[in-house]
């Protein structure tokens, strides 16, 4: 026991006996922080947490007491703080900028710092490198790709009748070519009617143009929670949010936090939103319109006539109608909602 005491003296002697100064100063322009810095040593498992006076100036001064190098973090705020390499006996000046401090500072005085700042500088040109690269790689495939499209359109173009080009017209982005997709199957409708592989293009195409942005959204004319019938058609002249929901899908309930912000933010400007429950249960339906007090037209699809006309497979599914009952776009939700929003109506 006596023994074991000894060896705790001693070893807490030679801390004490090795420990050194280390003087840490400098000055933080535009300065509007707190009235102390916070710094943090890292040289055991458990950092050292010590508070240093800074003036309204953003002039600080303090002397430390280390024995062994040792990492430091000083920071001005929560969230921003300068990494620092304490060695004893060393006289460290910190200049930096409050407003842009983790690029806009200078540490003098402290060797295996600036040894650090210039590895950290030498990696990080490292990854603007690659990051040019992964951006001319880039444009170069994207170069590419429009080459590969524009000669697929020009081969459709010079073949329109050709079952050859219905082969290939499927590297084409229907939303964005609609346009080729119908010349080619009004030109093999000419020719090749009757043929079932022409006959089902024709059948599938009409299928997938039916809800494309651009055409007018079918009419939806259903009841609503009070029995009162309400059409869809009666909304032109507005911006409308078709919104297929239902009471037992979580996504959907957790969308309705952010329709009601947009809802109080445009409603006045001429937004508008049509939700149209596909629930088995109407009484289901009932209750979460009376837990979620929905301030806009709730309606009933108990046939699911109208969530089978546009094609809902899944929800939430929604679709942005224009003033003019045309479809903008389909599937907005928070953010995107919001900035087409702004676009349409401004704030």
């Amino acid at each position: 026991m006596i023994q074991r005491f000894l060896f705790l003296i001693l070893l807490l002697g030679s801390s004490t006996l090795y420990a050194q100064e280390v003087n840490l100063q400098g000055k933080i322009t535009n300065y509007s922080g707190k009235d102390s810095l916070k710094l943090l040593i890292y040289s055991s498992n458990t950092p050292v947490d010590i508070s240093i006076p800074v003036s309204t100036q953003g002039e600080f001064s303090k002397t430390l007491t280390v024995a062994f190098a040792s990492y430091a973090k000083l920071f001005f705020n929560p969230n921003d703080f300068i990494l620092l390499i304490l060695s004893p006996k060393e006289k460290i000046t910190v200049t930096a900028n409050f407003t842009n401090m983790a690029s806009d500072n200078v540490i003098k005085g402290s060797k295996h710092t600036q040894l650090w700042n210039s590895n950290n500088a030498a990696l990080l040109q490292f990854s603007k490198n690659t990051q040019d690269l992964q951006s001319k790689y880039e444009r170069a495939i994207d170069s590419v790709e429009k080459q590969r499209i524009d000669y697929v359109i020009s081969f459709v173009k010079q073949n329109p009748t050709s079952l050859a080009s219905l082969a290939v017209i499927e590297v084409l982005d229907i939303s964005m070519h609609s346009h080729i997709y119908e010349f080619l199957d009004s030109s093999l409708m000419t020719v090749h009617k009757g043929n079932p592989i022409v006959e089902n293009f024709h059948t599938n195409l009409k299928q997938a143009l039916f809800l494309k942005e651009g055409s007018v959204a079918p009419d939806i004319v259903l009841l609503d929670e009070t029995g009162k019938q309400v059409a869809l058609s009666s909304l032109k002249g507005k911006v409308v949010l078709i919104d297929f929901w239902a009471s037992w899908c979580r996504p959907c309930r957790q969308e309705i936090p952010n329709l009601k912000q947009a809802h109080a933010r445009y409603s006045s400007r001429g937004f508008e939103i049509y939700s149209v429950s596909i629930d088995n249960d109407k009484n289901a339906w009932l209750q979460a319109l009376s837990q979620e007090n929905m301030p806009w037209i709730t309606v009933y699809d108990a046939q699911k006539t109208y969530s089978s006309l546009y094609n809902v497979t899944s929800i939430p599914n929604t679709l942005l109608i224009g003033k003019d009952g045309k479809i903008i776009s389909k599937n907005l939700r928070g953010a995107a909602l919001e900035e087409q929003l702004q676009i349409l109506l401004g704030m």
